[in-house]
C-alpha cells in the first residue's frame, strides 16, 4: 500500500518529514489497529526496510 491507498484509511494530516509547525500529540501509533481516535495520534507510517534499519532489530524482533 501506498501513502495515497492509505491516505483513504487514516484522516488527518499527512507530514513527510519534519513538519514547519510545532506539532503536539498525545499518542503515537506503529500500527494501524493502535490508532486512537479519540486523541491526536502520531501514525509512523515507513516500509519495512527503513524500520529494520532504523531500529537495528534483529532476530526475533525484526519481525514485521
Amino acid at each position: 500500500m501506498d501513502i495515497l491507498e492509505l491516505n483513504n484509511f487514516v484522516e488527518g494530516t499527512w507530514h513527510n518529514g519534519r513538519p514547519k509547525e510545532k506539532v503536539l500529540v498525545d499518542h503515537f501509533a506503529i500500527d494501524y489497529d493502535k490508532i486512537r481516535t479519540d486523541k491526536k495520534t502520531l501514525f509512523f507510517a515507513m516500509d519495512k526496510e527503513t524500520w529494520l534499519r532504523g531500529t537495528k532489530n534483529t532476530g526475533v524482533y525484526a519481525k514485521w
